[in-house]
Protein backbone atom coordinates (compact mmCIF):
# COMPACT_ATOMS: atom_id res chain seq x y z
CA UNK A 1 0.00 0.00 0.00
CA UNK A 2 2.72 2.80 0.57
CA UNK A 3 4.66 1.82 -2.42
CA UNK A 4 1.27 2.68 -4.06
CA UNK A 5 0.60 5.83 -2.73
CA UNK A 6 4.07 7.03 -3.19
CA UNK A 7 4.32 6.13 -6.58
CA UNK A 8 1.10 8.69 -6.99
CA UNK A 9 2.42 11.15 -5.20
CA UNK A 10 5.39 10.93 -7.12
CA UNK A 11 3.60 11.05 -10.47
CA UNK A 12 1.30 14.08 -9.02
CA UNK A 13 4.58 15.85 -7.92
CA UNK A 14 6.08 15.71 -11.41
CA UNK A 15 3.23 16.77 -12.94
CA UNK A 16 2.98 20.19 -11.14
CA UNK A 17 6.58 20.29 -11.32
CA UNK A 18 5.55 20.32 -15.86
CA UNK A 19 2.86 21.98 -15.59
CA UNK A 20 5.25 24.97 -13.49
CA UNK A 21 7.42 25.03 -16.39
CA UNK A 22 5.12 25.72 -18.96
CA UNK A 23 5.30 28.63 -21.22
CA UNK A 24 2.17 30.80 -20.49
CA UNK A 25 2.00 29.88 -16.89
CA UNK A 26 1.14 33.38 -14.84
CA UNK A 27 3.04 34.12 -11.56
CA UNK A 28 0.01 32.96 -9.64
CA UNK A 29 -0.70 29.89 -11.50
CA UNK A 30 3.25 29.05 -10.64
CA UNK A 31 2.85 30.24 -6.74
CA UNK A 32 -0.09 28.61 -6.35
CA UNK A 33 1.52 24.86 -8.20
CA UNK A 34 4.41 25.42 -5.51
CA UNK A 35 2.44 25.30 -2.55
CA UNK A 36 0.52 22.53 -3.47
CA UNK A 37 3.65 20.94 -4.73
CA UNK A 38 5.15 21.63 -1.17
CA UNK A 39 2.05 20.17 -0.08
CA UNK A 40 2.45 16.82 -1.57
CA UNK A 41 6.35 16.56 -1.38
CA UNK A 42 5.97 17.08 2.63
CA UNK A 43 3.46 14.12 2.61
CA UNK A 44 6.08 12.00 0.88
CA UNK A 45 8.42 12.62 3.16
CA UNK A 46 6.31 11.92 5.99
CA UNK A 47 5.40 8.38 4.48
CA UNK A 48 9.22 8.05 3.72
CA UNK A 49 10.30 8.96 7.51
CA UNK A 50 7.62 6.71 9.04
CA UNK A 51 8.66 3.66 6.54
CA UNK A 52 12.14 4.06 7.53
CA UNK A 53 11.29 4.48 10.89
CA UNK A 54 9.07 1.22 10.91
CA UNK A 55 12.28 -0.36 9.24
CA UNK A 56 14.48 0.90 11.66
CA UNK A 57 12.49 -0.66 14.28
CA UNK A 58 11.90 -4.09 12.98
CA UNK A 59 15.96 -4.51 12.26
CA UNK A 60 16.50 -2.87 16.18
CA UNK A 61 13.78 -5.80 17.22
CA UNK A 62 15.85 -8.24 14.79
CA UNK A 63 18.94 -7.43 16.69
CA UNK A 64 17.64 -7.28 19.84
CA UNK A 65 16.03 -11.14 19.66
CA UNK A 66 19.42 -12.35 17.79
CA UNK A 67 21.59 -11.02 20.65
CA UNK A 68 18.91 -12.21 23.46
CA UNK A 69 18.74 -15.72 21.74
CA UNK A 70 22.50 -15.66 21.20
CA UNK A 71 22.23 -14.98 25.27
CA UNK A 72 20.32 -17.61 26.32
CA UNK A 73 22.56 -19.84 23.93
CA UNK A 74 25.54 -19.60 25.99
CA UNK A 75 23.68 -20.79 29.17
Amino acid sequence: MPKFILDELNNRIDRLRSYENQIGTTEEEKNCIQIRRAELESIRNFINESINHKEEKRRNTHEFWKDFWKLVDEF
